[in-house]
């Protein structure tokens, strides 16, 4: 609720990205799905303070592990605005990983694509009791519910559905949701097929020349 990501993004990473509303990225939103960034630093300080943090320093230091991403914008905003102690720290990628297995910091960054067109594919291999990326070990009885109807849901309920996911989400803050990623590829007249790829990965199965 701090984090002013409309602002920040590009600060953080420039033209390239834009800031996230949603763990799902937008080529793969259904429709009816629509979710909206909430800014309200004052209600990030008040949660602090009604979860026995008025004094900042009674949480302590706050590491946040940096691979990947550039993170010094979002942390001058929590000190900024909620005074909270905050250190940043990188490590080799190879030993983040083992990191993230067996003793996962306070906050870490990673990216993440989808593996296939569903915002199955980013809520259940990420947030999922005993999914491998779940790496925070969130368990959450009300989200599962709320997944398993949207994956059940009908064609025309299917967007309000995930929007209740991603309201869940959005409350309970397993994660944060941070920035789109974007890509240019640079084609040949007639070759079609690249531009509608929505998971990360470029598949050829999809690419055709026109005639």
């Amino acid at each position: 609720a701090a984090l002013d990501r409309e602002r920040l993004v590009p600060l953080a990473e420039g033209a390239a990205s834009q800031a996230a509303v949603s763990l799902v990225p937008p080529a793969i939103w259904p429709d009816g799905f629509a979710p909206e960034i909430a800014f309200d630093p004052d209600r990030a300080r008040s949660m602090l303070d009604e979860a026995g943090y008025e004094d900042r320093s009674d949480l302590g230091e706050i590491v946040v592990m940096a691979n990947g991403l550039f993170v010094e914008p979002a942390v001058a905003a929590w000190r900024e605005e909620l005074g909270v102690e905050i250190t940043v720290e990188t490590m080799d990628f190879g030993d983040f990983l083992d990191n993230l297995d067996e003793r996962p910091p306070d906050l870490f960054t990673i990216n993440w694509i989808a593996d296939y067109a569903s915002p199955n594919a980013i809520y259940g291999l990420l947030l999922q009791p005993g999914a491998a990326s779940n790496y925070g070990r969130w368990n959450d009885e009300e989200f599962m519910a709320l997944l398993e109807e949207a994956a059940a849901a009908s064609e025309g309920e299917v967007g309000a559905a995930y929007g209740a996911v991603e309201a869940r989400v959005a409350q309970q803050a397993p994660v944060i949701p941070w920035s789109y990623g974007e890509t240019w590829w640079l084609v040949a007249d007639g070759l079609r097929g690249l531009g509608n790829l929505t998971i990360g990965l470029i598949d050829f199965g999809r690419v055709s020349w026109d005639g």
